[in-house]
């Protein structure tokens, strides 16, 4: 793999794809104290999910990077219009990164997620996660991930799917409240910092 290729995959394991496939695949190693909850939290309207953030649904940030000179790849990320999921509003986050017309020649890869997160405690609700990735003439990885989350009873479901292998379907613990990698950078933005306070 060139050095593009290895700054893909550092790009989107910023974004969350790898270190969250990490997280999910590693949670049921680790025994997750659950205790009893009847609901997982307030019910915010529509007008509400991006309420005191700094950011607001519409936000596109995009990005470009070159390698030798010649356009190599293009990154954004999107913060979307809020989603009714299990019958409250959460906010979305989407990211898109693929390799640029000259680079696919060496390296091709295409990667998107998006995430929908619990506005009042940023807790991941659910994520998907889409890779297409290899040499032009090499071998390809391609795969879907679905994960929804339970909260209450502190359990992840987990989906993949990959061309020509069976679908895998899978459950892990999960610690209530955990926010994904990918929506901690959104949660980071919505803190208030003190120069020389922790």
């Amino acid at each position: 793999m060139g050095a593009f290729g290895r700054f893909f995959l550092f790009f989107v394991g910023i974004l969350g794809v790898f270190g969250f496939a990490e997280f999910s695949l590693g949670a049921d190693k680790v025994k997750v104290e659950c205790p009893p909850a009847k609901d997982d939290g307030p019910s915010p309207s529509r007008l509400e999910v991006y309420k005191d953030v700094p950011f607001k649904s519409g936000e596109i940030a995009n990005y470009q990077l070159k390698y030798m000179g010649a356009h190599a790849g293009d990154a954004k990320l999107e913060v979307r219009a809020p989603e009714r999921y299990n019958g409250r509003w959460h906010r979305v986050f989407h990211a898109d990164a693929r390799t640029g017309e000259w680079y696919k020649m060496i390296f091709v890869a295409h990667d998107q997620i998006i995430a929908v997160s619990r506005p009042w405690d940023f807790g991941i609700a659910k994520f998907f996660m889409e890779q297409d990735e290899g040499q032009i003439f090499g071998r390809r990885f391609q795969q879907k991930k679905w994960l929804e989350f339970d909260h209450v009873k502190c359990k992840v479901y987990e989906r993949t799917t990959s061309p020509k292998k069976p679908e895998k379907n899978q459950e892990f613990d999960l610690v209530r409240g955990a926010i994904d990698s990918f929506g901690a950078a959104y949660f980071l933005r919505s803190q208030n910092y003190t120069i020389g306070k922790e």
